[in-house]
This record gives C-alpha cells, sequence and structure tokens, in this order.
C-alpha cells in the first residue's frame, strides 16, 4: 500500500547484484474507484514499451513467454549490477493504493528486490 505525494507518482521495481527471476502480475490499484492504474502490469503487451527500463552493463531486462505466473507472458530479470523498471502513474494526492506483484527467483536463492515509489510532478 502507498499514499501518492503527486497528481503523478512513479513506481519502481529496483532489482540488486545477481539477481535471476521473473516479474509477473504487476498491479497498483485504487479500491475507492475500483481501477487498475498500471498499464500492461501482466506483460501481456508483446513489448515493455508502457515501462521505462534502466538496466547496468551485463544486466537485462525482457519480456519473456515462459516461468509467467499468469496469461502467457512474465518479465525476466538478470542482473550482475543494476535493474530498474517504472512506470509513471496517474494519482491522487493523500489517496491510498494497493500495490502487488508476483515475484519468482530463478535459483530460489534470497534476492535483492526492491519496490518503491515517488512523485513524478508536483503538487500545484
Amino acid at each position: 500500500m502507498f499514499t501518492a505525494k503527486s497528481n503523478e507518482d512513479i513506481i519502481t521495481f529496483s532489482f540488486g547484484k545477481s539477481v535471476a527471476g521473473y516479474l509477473d502480475d504487476i498491479s497498483v490499484y485504487d479500491f475507492s474507484i475500483s481501477e487498475e492504474l498500471m498499464k500492461d502490469g501482466n506483460f501481456e503487451s508483446g513489448t515493455l514499451k508502457n515501462y521505462c527500463v534502466c538496466v547496468s552493463k551485463d544486466s537485462t531486462c525482457e519480456r519473456i513467454q515462459s516461468d509467467q505466473y499468469s496469461g502467457s507472458y512474465a518479465c525476466k530479470i538478470n542482473s550482475w549490477g543494476l535493474v530498474e523498471l517504472s512506470q509513471g502513474l496517474k494519482t491522487i494526492v493523500g489517496r491510498s493504493y494497493n500495490v502487488s506483484f508476483w515475484y519468482k527467483s530463478q535459483d530460489g536463492a534470497y534476492e535483492d528486490l526492491y519496490v518503491f515509489t515517488s512523485a513524478q510532478k508536483t503538487v500545484n
């Protein structure tokens, strides 16, 4: 759960060193109006165009057709440095949103996965 800090917040999934796994079914849900804010949270669109993807050298973030939680696709993360997957959201200042996602480690080990939100645009 997070509370919006602006009218346009950003949700970021950040993966640390030595991460290999699969991300799927990302949801940022507004229960007050029964609306999903994430675009292509299940990675079914065919690309990662709804996301800002930042990867360090020798790291990858790609949409694949295996090890998904539901549907046909997931996002595969291979990080030997840093991988960040972000998306801007239209939010209302002070409103709370429910955040959920599915993640599966490729080898079952503990990995560095952080989820955070930040304000994209200041409130007037």
